[in-house]
């Protein structure tokens, strides 16, 4: 066995490396952004995360590498996004599969899916502590009847089994049934499938690929089971049961979209134009349905506020629950006016969480 040699290992990567970073500033990425890249580009091509790569047996760079990273940058200079060049990227510490047609994910994400386990998590807490009476009822009822007859062994095998039996009872009135609207890769349903395990999502989207993305996706992770996919616009199939509905809607403004934009309203073409430079060229890859939501990119939060509460569960007398709630991303520059939305349409208990950049990301809120 031929003896590994870690300075030409860190050499050969680290000059490949180098050299990707310097074709990426060539096309105009920042440097942050071609640091991140040139290191996404060599692990995913040789499938070596950067840490391990001192330490594998190589001397020199394959020939089918340098043709994949040939292939990528030439893709990378017509600003097509990252990840449909390398038809997958990491979220949450998890892989995805993604394709054109479907939204690619952010990390500002992730932000979403830690409110709604922190909330969720608070809830079944204080759910747990609070049980309701008639399950106070039965639970003491079983324990002074086990305690009573616990010289008679028979019968309190019994009694312990109808106990078990009211343990699983509250537990099942704690299961969570989830809505995510506009589902994408699936990032959102299947994080809080892998987070909450008492949880199943129903999730929908009016892209059939996005639906056959996200499913893949689910049976790379496991939890397929759980989650029921639907076609179509969520006004149309989403049903009336749910305990929390997440989305992370379309929230660019319209007038973004096109370049005609910059034509139909010449006092306010310098405000367009500027503001469409703040946009990355990569963005207008991507499913213009998942991205833009009327003028002023509100939309989707008014149909939220005013139709979602329709689409919560009721509740039965005496039944334990977690508290109804939506929880949903918004863009920057949009929480006074996505509060407002909510607030006007009767929503109760609205509040905002920042992303890792100090920004407010997610608002959530219980329905009327």
């Amino acid at each position: 066995m031929t003896e590994i040699n870690p300075a030409i290992n860190k050499h050969i990567f680290a000059s490949k490396r180098r050299e990707i970073y310097w074709q990426l500033k060539e096309i105009g990425l920042e440097e942050q952004e071609c640091q991140t890249e040139a290191r996404v580009i060599i692990e995913h091509i040789s499938g070596i995360k950067q840490a391990e790569q001192v330490i594998k047996d190589i001397d020199q760079f394959p020939e089918k590498w340098q043709q994949e990273i040939t292939r990528i940058i030439n893709l990378r200079r017509e600003r097509r996004p990252l990840a449909y060049c390398l038809g997958e990227i990491e979220f949450a510490g998890l892989m995805y599969r993604v394709v054109p047609g479907v939204l690619i994910p952010r990390t500002d994400t992730e932000t979403l899916i830690e409110a709604v386990v922190e909330w969720v998590e608070k809830a079944r807490d204080e759910a747990e502590a609070a049980p309701n009476k008639s399950e106070r009822t039965e639970r003491s009822k079983c324990a002074g009847e086990a305690y009573a007859a616990e010289r008679l062994r028979i019968r309190a095998y019994a009694l312990a089994h109808k106990l078990r039996q009211c343990s699983l009872e509250a537990e099942a009135a704690l299961k969570l049934n989830i809505a995510e609207i506009g589902v994408g890769s699936g990032i959102i349903a299947i994080s809080l499938l892998k987070r909450l395990s008492n949880c199943r999502v129903w999730a929908c989207d009016t892209s059939q690929v996005a639906i056959t993305t996200a499913l893949g996706n689910a049976r790379r992770h496991d939890v397929h089971e759980r989650l029921t996919l639907v076609h179509g616009d969520w006004r149309n199939v989403l049903p009336n049961d749910f305990d929390v509905i997440v989305s992370n809607p379309p929230y660019v403004s319209s007038g973004l979209n096109c370049s005609s934009a910059l034509e139909s309203n010449k006092g306010q073409k310098e405000n367009v134009a500027q503001r469409r430079k703040q946009l990355e060229p990569e963005i207008f890859y991507e499913p213009k349905e998942a991205l833009f939501a009327g003028e002023d990119g509100l939309d989707f939060y008014r149909d939220f506020a005013r139709v979602l509460p329709r689409h919560y569960k009721k509740a039965k007398e005496g039944e334990a629950e977690i508290s109804l709630f939506g929880a949903f991303e918004i863009g920057d520059e949009q929480e006074q006016a996505v509060l407002a939305i909510f607030k006007n349409n009767g929503w109760q208990n609205l509040q905002s969480r920042k992303d890792v950049n100090g920004l407010p990301r997610v608002m959530l809120g219980n329905p009327i």
